[in-house]
């Protein structure tokens, strides 16, 4: 009865929202993959940083990818990858050179950096690049305060929603304002003005769909007293379908808000446990244990008996939950009239439960009502492409360095690899890739306390790789805090190699290393979710 009551909601908001939603006539298809080139030298290179990092936003799966390159003696490097459609939420690093990039699909872009830090980009959109950078970052300084501000409402736990609306639109109004004001005093394209301009009209989409979530919990839930329109009011206010937007940083954050509406915001119910017992795969005494997972209920998920339960059938677990989730969102979406940001929702739930090494694919029939649903086939095409790419990886040995790495930086992958972690062979090894700015890599210092002093007289190391932090609030975090474990500061090059070989994308990240060196998980388990890291141990030392 409660599955049916949320259903009927999703089919009242998203009927209510046709009107709204219908896609912006364009002449042209937004999603034109192509490959990107990008050119780089470094004005009188010392040779100190041999490698270089690059974070692509995929705008259509909403996955952060990441490539690591290599540079050459001469101060020169060159990188190429596929881009499906544009992307202003990418960004290049070279130790401490910061270079934000709006790429295009089958563009090349050349890059030159000075002895100061600063760059210079020329070639295709290069100029476009430098505007952008520069009103963006202009806009970041000018209205810093009223960020805050906004992210202050974010964290009250009454709700105001009318006050916040009215918040985010008068700031939308000054910022725009200002971009017309900065335009009349530096020269600028049309074009980054209007980019700039898009991405800022949904700034406040993503601020108020963020606002259902009431964050003064451990965990987000569902904030109180929100209007009864709310959604309707959102759809009907921002538009879903505009393929114009493909490249906006918002908008991008705007439809992946709108995914999990749909998905993990009405998983805390009767249904997926009635789901879990049709499969008929669990006992009813496992059935209490996943619905106490869902309700959060952490006097049960805590106890013995659930952690060694979830650490037993922890991927089976997964696997349905993701079909659930699947299943209640191609439900759901359909309501949506066809479009862009349609086709996107779909695409960011896909790769959400099938992406990023899980090792299995979505079934026939869910390829065949997500060949029904999307209207861009050149999307449903690069899905299946990026289904076959993650399970090639999810299949291949953790420790394979093939397609992981370019060609040059192998073997000195190897050797990174051995220089902090390699030694410890025949001990099973637990990773934290942590920083001292990190206030979630602190939080665990204690936990990481308990748990060390847990396996204390075993073959267990805990290996604290610090990364991107002065070597002095290194050492003295370490004293300070008494730190447990062994300890080792990655320099650039380092980090960069290990980040590509673990898929860091932020800190803190954990991961398991069994007796034989091998890498047995990229994603371990917190200090702080004790009992369940202490089984995923334990399973290493038998």
């Amino acid at each position: 009865m409660k599955k049916q009551r949320i259903l009927t909601l999703l089919i009242t908001i998203f009927v209510a929202i046709n009107s709204y939603a219908q896609e912006i006539p364009t002449s042209s298809n937004p999603i034109q993959p192509g490959e990107v080139l990008i050119n780089g030298h470094i004005n009188n290179y010392k040779g100190v940083d041999k490698t270089g990092n690059l974070h692509i936003k995929d705008n259509v799966t909403g996955i952060m990818n990441q490539e690591v390159f290599p540079i050459d003696s001469t101060g020169n490097f060159k990188i190429s990858f596929d881009l499906v459609c544009p992307t202003m939420n990418s960004g290049m690093q070279i130790a401490r050179t910061q270079i934000p990039l709006y790429l295009v699909p089958g563009e090349t872009y050349n890059v030159t950096i000075n002895d100061n830090g600063t760059h210079v980009l020329t070639g295709e959109n290069g100029e476009l690049n430098i505007e952008v950078y520069k009103l963006r970052t202009a806009i970041n300084s000018k209205f810093k305060k009223d960020m805050e501000k906004l992210n202050l409402y974010h964290k009250k736990t009454q709700s105001d929603f009318q006050s916040f609306e009215n918040f985010c639109d008068d700031l939308l109004k000054r910022k725009i304002s200002y971009v017309d004001e900065y335009c009349k005093k530096v020269r600028i394209s049309q074009k980054a003005i209007d980019i700039i301009k898009l991405d800022l009209s949904y700034e406040p989409a993503w601020a108020l769909i963020i606002y259902r979530l009431d964050f003064s919990y451990p965990y987000a839930v569902k904030r109180k007293g929100l209007p009864s329109d709310f959604y309707q009011h959102l759809y009907g206010k921002f538009q879903i379908n505009n393929p114009a937007a493909i490249g906006s940083t918002y908008y991008g954050m705007y439809i992946n808000n709108i995914r999990d509406i749909m998905r993990k915001d009405y998983i805390l119910n009767d249904g997926i446990i009635d789901y879990f017992r049709e499969t008929k795969k669990f006992s009813d005494r496992e059935l209490f244990l996943i619905s106490k997972f869902y309700d959060r209920d952490t006097s049960i998920t805590r106890s013995k008996e659930y952690q060694e339960f979830s650490e037993l059938r922890r991927g089976e677990i997964n696997q349905l939950t993701n079909k659930y989730l699947t299943k209640l969102l191609l439900e759901s979406v359909k309501y949506f009239p066809k479009g862009i940001g349609r086709d996107l929702i779909i695409a960011h739930g896909f790769s959400a439960c099938y992406s990023n090494d899980i090792t299995y694919s979505p079934s026939q029939d869910e390829w065949t009502q997500m060949d029904s649903l999307i209207s861009n086939k050149i999307i449903l095409s690069y899905l299946r492409k990026t289904d076959q790419f993650y399970q090639a990886k999810a299949f291949k040995p953790l420790n394979n360095n093939t397609n992981i790495l370019p060609p040059l930086l192998k073997n000195e992958a190897d050797k990174v690899y051995e220089k902090p972690i390699g030694k410890y062979k025949g001990k099973v090894v637990y990773i934290d890739f942590w920083a001292t700015w990190c206030g979630p890599c602190r939080q665990e210092i204690p936990h990481a306390k308990v748990l060390s002093a847990h396996f204390a007289g075993q073959d267990v190391v805990f290996l604290n790789l610090c990364n991107r932090s002065d070597k002095k609030n290194w050492e003295t975090l370490i004293k300070s805090e008494n730190m447990a474990g062994d300890h080792y500061l990655l320099s650039p090059d380092e980090y960069n190699i290990l980040s590509k070989l673990f898929n860091i994308l932020g800190v803190p990240t954990y991961a398991l290393i069994d007796k034989g060196g091998n890498i047995f998980n990229k994603n371990a388990p917190r200090p702080s979710q004790g009992q369940m890291t202490i089984a995923a141990i334990d399973k290493l030392l038998r």
